[in-house]
């Protein structure tokens, strides 16, 4: 009912879900059009075909960050540390279109310090450790672009780069938290705006 109120612009599905439910299934529920996250198999298949609706928040913003940091994209080496389906894979599908050559990089992957410190783009999304990625992982000059927002122990929130090791080589680094995390937010109400103009012709 909801998707098909002509009131309702669009829609997002809050993740995690109950354990009891399936995500994807859920994401399945909500009309494309109106997913504003674009975390669902229609909006994350147009990615594939280079069109474009509602992109994935978090990936969006990723990559406009890195734009941010005044990189030239075409022909450059750009490399994705994590694969989910909210970060990992569109990025490196959004990098593909600007021309970049990609290697995605993810749990079982072997040398990934060494794959990482070729990147002259480095995106980071793991979130299995703060700190993970070190200086070691860092090609210098590098754009770094840390997604991974952990909570520690002590209640603060940290990215999966340690962040002085990785900024004493990085050209440029986003900062955790104050970086791809606050401009989600932005992505998701421009993703919301530019539904509405679809929406209103």
């Amino acid at each position: 009912e909801i998707c098909d109120n002509a009131e309702v612009t669009g829609m997002i599905l809050q993740l995690p879900v109950p354990k009891h439910l399936d995500g994807n299934e859920l994401a399945k529920v909500i009309t494309p059009e109106k997913n504003v996250e674009g975390v669902d198999p229609d909006n994350l298949g147009l990615i594939v075909m280079n069109q474009y609706r509602n992109i994935p928040c978090t990936a969006r913003a990723a990559i406009e960050l890195a734009a941010e940091s005044g990189i030239e994209f075409k022909g450059k080496r750009a490399v994705v540390l994590g694969r989910s389906i909210i970060v990992g894979k569109p990025c490196a599908l959004l990098l593909l279109d600007k021309h970049c050559t990609v290697t995605v990089c993810h749990s079982r992957t072997e040398n990934m310090a060494a794959i990482a410190a070729e990147a002259d783009i480095l995106v980071t999304a793991m979130g299995a450790k703060p700190g993970m990625v070190t200086g070691d992982f860092v090609k210098p000059g590098a754009v770094v672009v840390d997604v991974a927002t952990i909570a520690t122990e002590d209640g603060k929130y940290k990215g999966d780069c340690d962040f002085d090791s990785v900024n004493e080589k990085a050209g440029w680094l986003s900062p955790v938290p104050g970086g791809v995390g606050s401009v989600t937010t932005q992505i998701l109400f421009k993703n919301t705006l530019e539904t509405l103009k679809r929406q209103i012709g």
